[in-house]
């Protein structure tokens, strides 16, 4: 009998994830809620969406045999909350909310991994004066307790700086700070957090080094380790450029990562969910510093997973939400090496072309096994879309594979190329 398997915000590229692999025969999948829902959007009404999830749930015949998602914040949260309502296998709510709410996160991550966690401020946006709460040098980070993507997120590096950003913050931090006090309502606190909302701050200490994500998933407390990807960022800009498979670190730092993820997502209770972990490896001290835990698969990694190894980290995934042990192939896949690129805008204009399918399926006769998602239409103003870092703005998504690192850049150069995206400067 096939297994009932219930999908928050499916889209095209996911459902082609899920079908992927071996076993999806035995699995039927149901959307629910739908994804213009739960993306860029001004507010993410957390009552709203959770009762519109379960009413879809419940206009089924037919029981879950799981709830999964893989988008970020609030469907990190809306996941484990909606599998929790019908007694599935799902991420404890507390070990969510150490994982989304920065500085909850931080003082957890004190415990267990002292070494490896920067020096962090809280602070109160709507205090008398919010810079007394900073006790860190400049240059250091400012984003609020809950965000994604790294929206939000500003490096300051004076005291002038500190103001502006904090003031675009406050502008801004209602669509990340309201959902979250939904979640925060769900489970008991700790003393120290009955008061720190999603309305506050983190300043934290800057750390350096190559930025490198672990992922893997936790299965009724026994921990898996899917692969290691490099996470490189624009040589002249404070936001991505390339997530690329699999990571050229040395073994014994990757044993490390492991270790320090399994010290940290066993103290904090973490169980029944797939992850994945951000570090900065500096080469120069040999040390490791973790950035931060998702609670989720990374969908970047996805496309990559499936033309290295053969198989998405959409399998695990449904594996665990099915109560299920995991597995993943490894290098079964066409190609030794992938990546997901991020073709990107640094000024601000709007779009006048973007390409169609007949420039997509051009470039598709040249790179057969490119996917791609593009991210605007014709008319979009860049600085008002939704859900972009605070340095850059995202045109496209493009995913290759190849056979070495040499043949991988090669394709993203003329890739790019011929990429007919046309915008006019606005200034």
């Amino acid at each position: 009998m096939k297994k009932q398997v219930f999908v928050i915000g499916i889209d095209e590229f996911n459902f082609e994830m899920l079908h992927s692999f071996d076993k999806y025969k035995q699995y039927d999948y149901h959307s629910i809620l739908d994804i213009s829902e739960l993306q860029h959007q001004e507010k993410y009404p957390m009552d709203d969406l959770m009762g519109k999830a379960v009413s879809a749930v419940d206009s089924f015949d037919i029981a879950p045999d799981a709830i999964v998602g893989f988008w970020n914040f609030p469907v990190t949260c809306i996941t484990p909350l909606l599998a929790r309502k019908y007694n599935l296998p799902h991420l404890p709510v507390d070990a969510l909310i150490k994982c989304e709410h920065k500085y909850f996160g931080r003082k957890e991550q004190r415990k267990y991994i002292p070494d490896n966690i920067p020096d962090f401020n809280l602070i109160n946006p709507n205090g008398k004066n919010p810079f007394d709460d900073v006790d860190i040098d400049f240059p250091f980070w400012l984003k609020p307790v809950v965000s994604f993507a790294s929206q939000l997120c500003f490096k300051v590096h004076n005291r002038k700086e500190f103001d502006k950003y904090l003031s675009i913050i406050k502008e801004n931090i209602h669509r990340f700070a309201d959902p979250i006090n939904y979640v925060l309502k769900q489970t008991e606190l700790p003393d120290f957090m009955k008061d720190i909302d999603g309305y506050y701050c983190i300043a934290e200490e800057t750390i350096q080094g190559k930025q490198c994500t672990i992922e893997g998933q936790v299965h009724n407390g026994k921990i898996g380790y899917t692969g290691v990807f490099d996470s490189l960022r624009h040589p002249d800009h404070e936001t991505f450029y390339s997530y690329e498979y699999p990571s050229v670190l040395d073994k014994r730092v990757i044993d490390e990562m492991k270790q320090i993820s399994s010290s940290l997502l066993t103290g904090i209770g973490y169980d029944n969910s797939c992850f994945n972990i951000e570090f900065f490896y500096d080469d120069e001290s040999d040390h490791l510093w973790l950035l931060e835990i998702n609670p989720r698969i990374s969908q970047s990694h996805s496309d990559p997973f499936l033309k290295v190894d053969g198989a998405p980290n959409h399998k695990p995934m449904v594996e665990v939400a099915l109560g299920e042990e995991p597995a993943l192939p490894s290098g079964e896949g066409d190609f030794n090496v992938a990546a997901k690129f991020y073709y990107r805008a640094f000024d601000d204009g709007i779009i006048t072309n973007v390409p169609d399918m007949y420039d997509l399926d051009n470039i598709r006769k040249i790179i057969p096994d490119m996917k791609i998602k593009i991210w605007v239409d014709e008319g979009t103003r860049l600085s008002e879309m939704y859900d972009q870092d605070s340095y850059s703005y995202k045109l496209a998504s493009v995913y290759l594979g190849a056979k070495n690192k040499e043949e991988l850049y090669e394709k993203r150069d003329r890739c790019f190329d011929l990429l007919n995206f046309k915008i006019d400067s606005i200034h």
